[in-house]
């Protein structure tokens, strides 16, 4: 028992594999792109927390040194900017953030003694 084929269909294959070898690359390659992203997030988010967690703390006189100027240090060391720092009382806010052109990555923290 044959089965007919279209002149059409001859090659079909061919194209599909093309097709598969250049879809299945450019995906693996968005993925890695979206996880490395999603970890420079974090670290970003990281260190506005130990950037806020700081500012308190020499606000509070339990670390010597000026309540800003710790925090850019502890940026600066990361590769990151310090956009913000406030400090109210003994609580702190902070900013930061990191280019990746096209993109910008930012984080804020707040930290201060407990209520």
């Amino acid at each position: 028992m044959s089965f007919p084929t279209w002149k059409l269909d001859s090659g079909s294959i061919s194209a599909a594999l093309a097709i598969s070898l250049a879809a299945v690359p450019s995906f693996l390659l968005a993925c890695g792109f979206a996880i490395q992203l999603a970890f420079w997030q974090q670290q970003v988010q990281l260190v506005a927390d130990a950037a806020a967690l700081t500012a308190s703390e020499t606000a509070r006189g339990l670390i010597s040194g000026y309540s800003c100027e710790n925090p850019e240090q502890i940026a600066a060391r990361f590769d990151l900017e310090l956009d913000t720092c406030r400090i109210v009382g003994f609580s702190a806010l902070v900013k930061v953030s990191k280019s990746l052109p096209p993109i910008r990555l930012t984080a804020q923290a707040i930290a201060g003694p407990p209520k």
